[in-house]
Parts: C-alpha cells; structure tokens; sequence
C-alpha cells in the first residue's frame, strides 16, 4: 500500500489525515531515494537515519522486541509537531525533537509543541500522547510499554498512572562522551582517565529515576569521579566484611603497570533497587563477585551474562526476575556459588548449567522454575548445597544425587517431584540437613537414613515412607529436630528417639505407630507429637457424639471476642499455643491443634497481631491471626448432624504493600475440610489481588456426620520461608464460622450469615512468537483508523445521518447490518473476520466449497469444537505454533461475539494475541450459528423493517439490550442481538 490513512488521531481535528511517502519524508527524512535499500516482499526497503534507532541498538547493537517501540514514540511526537526528529536549522533549543520536546512538557508549555497548521485540538490528548512517546523512548527496553500497552495507553482504556520521567540519554550520555563511556564501563574504570564528574555511571546512579537510583557516600566510594577509589581500592576492606558500605566495588589496579584499573566485585543488595538490570552490566568482564540481591529488579536475564566468564560469586536472588533461566550461564564455569532463589522465572532449568563443575552451591528455592532436573547436573561433583524446594520440578529423583559425597545440604519439598528414594542416597554421608518432605509415591523405607550420621535436622513430611522407623536412628547423635509425620510408616518406636541429648523436637504423628511409650524421655526433648490425627484431640472426649449440642460456632482466630456487623459472635481464640499443643473451649464447642516448629526462629509466636488493618466493616476480625509451621486444624465439636456452610476468613499482614524487597515472598498452604483437600496452593496475598491488609473470604459446604467438622490448613512445602523474615510461612487464619444449612432441632438458633459467593478463575500462561508482534504494530494504526469511525456518523448538532457502507457480506457486525445501531464495538467483529481469513487463507464465504465449509465462521466453530482447528491453517504454510494458532482462533470468536458489549475492546484484542492478557474467558459458539436459520433471516428481516415490536425488542437509553418480552408463537427464533446468554457476558472489555 502507497497510502497510510488515518481518519482521526485521538480526538485531533485534522481533515483528512491522509500521509503520502511524500509527506512521510518532509516528517521523517527517511523515504528519499538515496535511503532506499532495495524491494522486499510488501515493497520499497529503505534505511532508518539517526534518531529513530532505539539507544540499545544504536550504540550496542542489541535488538530487543522493545526496539520499534522506540521508534514508535519518535514517529508520535513527530506527527504530533509536524517536523522532523532532527533539524539543524532550527535554534539550539528546538534541533532535537526529543529534548525539545521534554522541555516544554517539563515547564508544561507542552501546547507549543502543537503543529501550527491544527487549528483544533483536545489538550488533554495532546499531553497523554507526549507522555506516552516519553514511555516509548525510555532508556531502558525493558521499561517501555508493549505495542499493547501503547494502544491501551493510547486510547485511555489504560491510563498513564506511570511516572514520566526524562529520558536517561538527555541526561548523561552527551553525544561526544557515548564512546568514552561505554569504554569505561567496559574496561572497569582507568586509573589514567580524568575524573568525569558530569557523568553519573549509569549502572549504579541513574538521576533520571529511570533505573537505579542508589548512590554511595563519597568518603566511603567516589562514584561521581574517578570510580577506583577510597574503598574501592582499599586492600584492608572486604566487600562482604561491612554493610554500610553498599553499595561498593572492588578495583584490581595492577594491569599494566599499575596504570589500569578493572572492576572486580561488585555489591548492589538490601538497596530496593527497582528496574531493569542494565545491559552495560555484562561488559564488566573481569568480575569475580556479583550481588544484587534483595532489591526488586525486573525483566530478564540477558544472554550477555555469558561474558561474565570469571565470575565465581553470583547472587541475584530475592527479586522480582522473570523470562526463562538463561543456557549462558553454563559459560560461567568458574562459578562455585549461585543463587537465585525467590524470583519469578519461568521454564525449565537449562541442561548447560550442568557444565558448572566447580559449583559448590547452587541455591534457587522459590525461583519459577520448573521440567525435571537435568542429567548433566551428575557433573556437579562438587556439589555441597543444593536447594530447590518451592518450585514446580517434576519427573524422578535422579540417581545422580546419590554421587554427590561432598553434598552437605539437600532441599527437594515443595515440587511435584517423584519416588522412590535412590537407593544411592546411603552414600550421602557428609549431610546435615535434608527436606524431602511432599515427594509424591515416595515408597521407601529410612534404611538409607542409617549412615548419615551428620545429619543435624531431617524433614521428611508427607510422602508416603513406610515400613517402622530404624532401631538404630539413635545413632544420629547429631540430630536436633526430626518430622516425619502424616506418612505410613508403622510399628515400635525405638526407645532411643526419647534419649538422644542432641534431640530437641520429634514429630511422629499422622502414621500408624504403636507400641508403647518409654515412661522416662531426657529433658531436652521439649516437644513431641506422636498423635493419630487427633480423632478429636482426645480419645476420653468423643465430641459430644451421643448428644450433640450445637448447631452453629464461630472464632476469631487468635484474638477477643467480638460481635461482627451482621450480629455474629465469634469467640476468642487467644490462648497461646506451643508448636505441639491443642486446646478445647470450656464449653466443648470448639478445640484448636498446632503442630509444627519454625526453623530459624527463636521465641516462635503462633498469633500474628496488626494494627493497619482497618479497612473493613469488620476490621476487627483481621487484626490477629492464628499462625502455624505446619499443621492448624479447627474443630466444631457436639453439632448436629447435617450440611453447613462454612466461612473462612483471611488476611495477609505479614508482607508490605511497598516496592522493596521485603514485599517479596508467597505465604501458600492447602485448606482441607472434613478430610477432603478444598483448595490446594492456597495464596491469601494472591487471592486478594497481590495486596496485603486486605480481606479475604471463602465459602464452603461441608456435610457433618458424625457431629464435629474439621478444617485443616495445612502446610505442604510451598511458598517462601524466610520473607521479609526467617518463620514467615505456614498457615494463617483470621477467623472462622459455620452455620446448619438446615433448620435446626436444638436451641440455639444460628445467626444469619452474609452468603456471598466467591470465584476462582484459571489463568493459563501463553507464551507468543516473536512473528506476532510485528502485525500488533500493525494494529496500532488499525486502532487508530477506528476511533474516528465514530465521530463521522454524527452531523454538527450531534444526530445521526446516514452512510453507504461498500462491504462484502460477512464483515458487518449483527447490529449494524441488522438494524443500522453503530457501537464502538462493530469494527471488532470485522476484524475477528478477517483475522479467520488470514489464518484460513480463505474469503469468509465461499460457496464453492461446499455446504459445511461455505460459511467461514460456522465452518471454523465446527472445527474448534471438535478440537480440529489445526484443518483450518492455509494449507500454504508450512511452519506454525499449534498454540497461537488456538489463541488466534479464541480471540477471533470473542471478536465476533452476537452482542457487541461481550467483545473486547481493540486494545485488550491486542493484549489477548500478544499473550500480555490470558484468554480466560470461556468461548462460546456465536448466537446467530444457534439461533439464526438461513430460511428465516428473510422474515428476521422483514420485521425489524416494520419498526419496533413489542413482542420483539426492547432498546433503552444506553448501549445494552436486553429482551422483555417472549416471541410470538409459532416464531422459534431467539434473539441474541437483543438477548445475551451467560456464556457471553465477561469482563472482557
């Protein structure tokens, strides 16, 4: 196409706004004869100038999916001035658009960047779109908005709610200084370079509040000037030794006689840095150390980390990373410790890691993480800690962890990870500690535990050992804590468990022991539990079984008792309960158990209490919890038989509502009722939107039978143990009720309960290819075509007049070819149309195909529901994601939607095909292929020529339509123009 058209852009008067190569080149500069580079598949190629290029590729040669994104923002504000991105003849001030540009809108003179020739304008427009251009020129890639994102940003369904701040290269990278930075941040720091104290090195002090913004005193680090200095050099200070010196590098000074300096550690942890990691990081070749942690860096890791090849001390864990684990680091092969744990990567672990045989610590526990553990980690023979619990690992244990002699640590809980034990685990002789707890069909014996007689703490929770415990377990004489409970193991219990001097906390309980107990245990075992599930706390307390009492309880968990808003009572819970102990209210009504210890915690407390909650009606309810390492169980004892629902009560208070490290963690548990798991992976912060202090409430229905109900919280070795501090896991509570969902015989009659319902959606990951971002930029101005669509329909006085619309059949969206109603939504469906017909390589009707194949959307609905879809691709393609495709065909149906309020906006159709939004919204087959007979459209037709009937239709005052009156007999017809089904209604828009 020759002819870009633009009939509106965002509310600007500008008749017609119809650009010819001609007038792209007086606005661009580029599409003159001497830029072209030849002719490729959609026409002339022509070469970009200087100013368009992203500062990633123009100065480093690194092409990111965020570099057009850049341009993006240049062309905006160019179109918007109506001049070109550089012009020399114009004052020093106005040469560069960019910086020009940032100063008006910095003073807020931003309308004198407005082109002379408009004589109209909407001025809140105008400053969204210069904010949005300024998203789009961010330094950083990573910072820049997705061409989704543009869109929504664009058309205000998004508003701009992030701050604007000035592009970093307008404030430190002077044209004439790039080269001389980039080759200072590539060699380290030159001790013969002059001090530069215009330049603020942008790794580690970024005054445009883009990236880091951290800075160092210079009497500690001179970081303004000459970067190898003070501290830096200081031969007497370790990097490690203080933390007020942080953040900090480490200088070697000794290349080339002494007149050249290489920055060798480098420390950035605890800071809150937020952001991107900086891509001039990774040409810091000659580093050996490397923290960042505890900040809250985004995006991802970039290959380039692979440059890193004398790195020995890696640390970016307790961050907010994503993408997948980059192959590169299997270049680092003098690493001996990394870490990154508590981030949130995706995919599996890369089998290149495996070339790292000096590695002697490899710590990733809640990192995202997930396939099996790669067979070349049996290279790792060097292996002393290796933690990856709290991830979604699969497949078997591999035999290979058996060779690992030097292992001393051994973290497996919290995966999908799968029996048996390895019989090579025996050699494991060197181990200290050892979480195994949650491995699914573990069946094993602990025979192999008998020669690890260095072991200090052993959790083996869950996972289904058998057979009796080693008679010869005393032999442990280092052990302090042991669990292992809710497995089957069975039989004695050695008398030696009860006098092992090192032996502080056993936990045996949910098996099938027995035996007897030896009368004497040694004092320093203080706790120990050897119960069978409780069966109601004690066996002599059969919960009021022959006369039941009760028809309804109430608690709040951990605090006084209060009388909520609807008039409920909820007892106190505050009695304070040790990590083995159980407590039964004076009434007999209801009783509580704890079981569990919190590692690394001294003076342990199991009720959580809050101040900040106050944001309810019932604020009071949230301000204490009941808190538990591993197992919390609630019993509603002597009720009445029958089915009640049950209300659970929660609130996150644990995490902050801030940008800083201390935010990141996940508290996960299972919730069980009456036996039965009701919710597995059970995140409070999640469910209340990745907020703390804030309510949540689930509802359930429970059958009692035998006159107590039990619910379990339960702690199965997932989430983050030891965020913001070490203890902060398990389950948390803050009250409870139940009520007879029948009418009860005995007396005291229950309180009534709000009955709001609560719903739980599955959100699944979509990963997209790099082929589909390119047609979103297409869509941008796809978007921008529509959004004067509207405003032509209407005269001077606001009514509407009359169009002839020149379209082939198919295209029109059921409102408008029906009944001539224009909404917002109308080009959506043309668009779903034709988004079928580009995947199909077909007009959507053909009659010459043949009955089922005639009409493309029905044709392609028959074959989506018969789980076909993949016969729907142009036979002419020969390569193709059977996902995307799906994806494709999912927002096509959603796009043409019957009623035009069920179908996405433009922007969120944009977001669903990049794969920025999940497609979580069930699609359901189009009203008009259920309900709509081709023999009938005609007398469809015919009566709503007629005019309005009131059997038919009825249209209100806003946009939506709903049915109010049944069809006359003898029309089987239903409406879906008029009637929305539920599977059609979403929060989609």
């Amino acid at each position: 196409m020759n002819v870009i058209l633009f009939t509106e852009f965002l509310g600007m008067d500008v008749k017609p706004f119809i650009f010819y190569y001609a007038e792209l080149k007086m606005a661009t500069n580029d599409f003159d004869s001497s830029n072209k580079l030849g002719e490729g598949g959609f026409g002339p190629v022509y070469k970009v100038l200087i100013g368009y290029l992203a500062p990633e590729y123009a100065m480093l040669g690194h092409l990111t999916e965020k570099t057009d994104v850049f341009a993006f923002g240049v062309v905006a504000l160019e179109i918007l001035t109506g001049r070109p991105n550089s012009d020399p003849s114009l004052a020093e001030e106005k040469a560069y658009l960019l910086e020009w540009a940032w100063n008006m809108y910095e003073d807020n003179r931003e309308i004198e960047l407005i082109d002379s020739t408009l004589s109209e304008f909407n001025k809140e427009e105008v400053r969204r779109i210069i904010q949005v251009a300024f998203l789009c020129t961010r330094t950083s890639p990573t910072a820049r908005p997705s061409m989704s994102k543009v869109v929504a940003l664009l058309s205000g369904d998004t508003d701009v709610n992030t701050e604007v701040s000035r592009p970093g290269y307008l404030v430190d990278w002077k044209f004439n200084d790039v080269n001389d930075l980039l080759s200072r941040i590539a060699q380290g720091c030159n001790a013969t370079i002059k001090p530069m104290p215009q330049l603020a090195h942008p790794m580690l002090q970024d005054t445009n509040s883009e990236q880091w913004m951290i800075k160092a005193g210079t009497q500690q680090w001179n970081i303004s000037g000459e970067l190898c200095s003070g501290a830096a050099v200081d031969d007497s200070i370790d990097i490690d030794d203080d933390d007020l010196l942080n953040p900090l590098i480490k200088c070697n000074c000794t290349f080339n006689n002494a007149s050249l300096c290489h920055i060798t550690k480098l420390k950035v942890s605890g800071l809150n840095v937020i952001g991107p990691i900086p891509e001039e990081l990774w040409t810091l070749t000659f580093l050996s150390y490397l923290d960042l942690s505890s900040n809250l860096l985004t995006g991802s890791i970039s290959p380039l980390i692979g440059n890193l090849t004398n790195i020995q001390y890696l640390s970016l864990g307790i961050n907010a990373l994503s993408g997948e684990v980059p192959k590169e680091l299997g270049q680092l092969t003098e690493l001996i410790i990394l870490t990154f744990s508590l981030n949130n990567f995706s995919g599996p672990l890369p089998p290149e890691l495996g070339n790292l045989n000096k590695l002697e610590q490899l710590l990733i526990t809640s990192s995202g993480v997930s396939g099996e553990i790669p067979s070349t980690f049996a290279n790792l023979q060097s292996m002393q800690t290796f933690w990856v619990d709290d991830n979604e690992l699969t497949g078997k244990i591999p035999n290979f962890v058996g060779s690992w002699s030097n292992l001393t640590s051994l973290a497996l809980s919290g995966n999908s990870i799968q029996g048996p034990i390895p019989s090579t685990f025996a050699n494991l002789t060197s181990l200290t500690d050892m979480w195994l707890s949650e491995i699914s069909n573990a069946s094993s014996t602990l025979a192999f535990l008998t020669n690890m007689k260095s072991l200090s703490f052993l959790q083996m929770r869950n996972s289904d050992f058998s057979g009796s415990i080693p008679s010869n377990i005393g032999e442990l004489r280092e052990l302090k804590q042991l669990d292992l409970s809710f497995n089957k193991l069975n039989g004695q219990i050695p008398d030696s468990l009860f006098n092992m001097s090192s032996l502080s906390a056993l936990f045996l309980g949910n098996n099938s022991l027995n035996g007897t107990l030896p009368q004497r245990k040694i004092a320093s075992l203080l706790t120990i539990t050897l119960l069978l599930g409780l069966n109601c706390l004690q066996r002599n307390f059969p919960c009021n079984q022959d006369r039941p009492l009760y028809s309804n309880f109430a608690i709040n968990c951990g605090g006084k008792e209060i009388k909520s808003s609807d008039g409920v009572v909820y007892e106190k819970d505050d009695n304070p309960l040790g990590p083995a102990t159980h407590f039964v209210t004076s009434s007999k009504r209801w009783a509580v158990s704890n079981v569990g210890l919190f590692l690394w915690t001294e003076n342990a407390k199991y009720i959580s209490t809050s101040s900040q909650f106050t944001s309810t009606l019932d604020s009071g309810l949230f301000q204490t919890a009941r808190l538990s390492a591993s197992s919390l169980r609630y019993y509603g004892l002597g009720l009445q038989n029958g089915n009640y629902n049950v209300k659970l009560q929660f609130a996150e208070t644990a995490f902050e509502n801030s940008q800083t490290w201390k935010s990141i963690g996940r508290r996960v548990f299972d919730i069980y009722i009456q036996g039965n798991r009701v919710i597995q992976n059970f995140d409070i912060r999640k469910e209340a939107g990745g907020i703390s202090f804030k309510e949540v409430q689930k509802e359930f229905k429970a059958r009692v039978s035998q006159n107590y109900l039990e619910i379990h919280l339960f702690w199965a070795g997932e989430g983050t143990c030891c965020m913001p501090v070490a203890g902060t896991y398990g389950p948390s509570i803050s009250a409870i009720s139940a009520i007879a969902d029948f009418t009860p015989t005995l007396h005291n009659i229950p309180p009534t309960l709000s009955k709001k319902k609560n719903q739980t959606s599955l959100i699944v990951g979509i990963i997209i290819g790099t082929a589909i971002l390119s047609f979103l930029s297409v869509l941008v101005a796809f978007y921008v075509v529509r959004t004067r669509k509207k405003s032509q329909m209407f005269d001077d006085d606001g009514k509407h007049f009359s169009m002839y619309i020149a379209s082939s059949n198919g295209y029109l969206a059921p409102e408008y070819a029906m009944l001539g109603h224009l909404t917002e939504k109308t080009d959506v469906f043309a668009f779903g149309v034709v988004a079928l017909e580009i995947l199909t390589g077909r007009p959507n009707s053909d009659p010459s195909l043949g009955e089922e194949k005639a009409y493309l959307l029905e044709w392609a609905w028959n074959l989506y529901e018969d789980n076909r879809e993949i016969e729907l691709i142009d036979s002419t393609l020969s390569e193709f994601n059977k996902e995307e495709v799906r994806r494709i065909i999912q927002v096509a149906f959603l796009c043409t939607r019957t009623s035009p309020t069920a179908r996405p906006s433009m922007s969120k159709v944009v977001a669903l095909l990049s794969g920025d939004t999940d497609v979580n919204t069930e699609v359901s087959r189009p009203g008009y292929l259920v309900d709509w007979k081709f023999n009938d459209v005609n007398a469809l037709m015919s009566r709503i020529a007629q005019g309005p009937d009131p059997t038919l239709y009825s249209l209100g005052s806003s946009s939506s339509m709903e049915a109010v009156a049944v069809p006359p007999p003898g029309d089987g017809l239903a409406h879906p123009v008029f009637q929305e089904t539920n599977s059609e209604v979403s929060d989609i828009s």
